[in-house]
């Protein structure tokens, strides 16, 4: 299969910020999984234990819990260790994190050696060499260093409208996607779950017609080993 044939692969960021209530945790989880799309629930280190708690047990199978780093977690090593050893208690599979705010990964070597495979970024930082594994065209993301795959989020619409594709298409065939609810790039008058909502609907139809392919945070290395394929087929089916 050419890429110009393959679905555009998105990956859902719902950020579960502190405050969020186990009632509003649960409606955006029944959304997710009435729609049968992963979703990918983001919570930092202070939050991480009472979201993993609330989005346990799940009958569907698109629930996965991401720690966010956030500046003083990523200033250090001691720091950035003993943020992935807190978060490991509750989630000893945990495999993606997210950095906050502009932060980049200067402590790639650590994330390795504690199993973490996927770092979303806002943005990558200029270290002056290239990629160790080459990305499906389309797919910005990169590996500066083996066992780890750096992924950014994809830039929202500067037309105001609520989805990136909402007054074009869903981009290049064969594509990487990453979308963020509920952070600060989440504006508007809209709720969290409305836009989530809205989102998983069009995703939902999109997958239906073979143009998209939804997957979690976690997905992508297995994705991007297949050349951002997955080998099943569907990524809703294999999640």
């Amino acid at each position: 299969m050419g890429r110009q044939d393959a679905p555009t692969t998105i990956v859902i960021l719902c950020h579960l910020p502190r405050g969020t209530t186990a009632a509003e945790t649960a409606g955006l989880r029944h959304s997710a999984n009435r729609a049968g799309v992963p979703v990918s629930w983001v919570a930092e280190t202070a939050e991480f234990d009472g979201i993993c708690g609330q989005i346990a047990g799940s009958a569907g199978t698109s629930d996965e819990a991401v720690l966010a780093l956030d500046e003083a977690s990523l200033g250090s090593r001691p720091s950035l260790r003993k943020a992935l050893t807190t978060a490991r208690k509750t989630r000893p599979d945990l495999t993606a994190v997210v950095a906050a705010a502009d932060l980049t990964m200067d402590h790639r070597s650590l994330l390795v050696a504690e199993g973490v495979a996927t770092a979303c970024l806002r943005r990558f930082d200029d270290l002056g060499r290239g990629s160790r594994r080459p990305a499906p065209q389309g797919w910005h993301c990169r590996s500066m260093l083996w066992g780890l795959w750096e992924v950014t989020v994809s830039p929202w619409p500067t037309t105001g409208r609520m989805l990136p594709w909402s007054a074009s298409p869903i981009g290049p065939r064969g594509s990487l996607r990453v979308i963020e609810i509920g952070r600060g790039v989440d504006r508007g008058n809209h709720s969290p779950r409305s836009r989530l909502d809205q989102l998983l609907a069009l995703v939902q139809q999109r997958c239906v017609r073979g143009q998209l392919q939804a997957a979690r945070l976690s997905d992508l290395p297995d994705l991007l080993s297949g050349g951002g394929r997955s080998r099943t087929g569907s990524v809703l089916t294999a999640a």
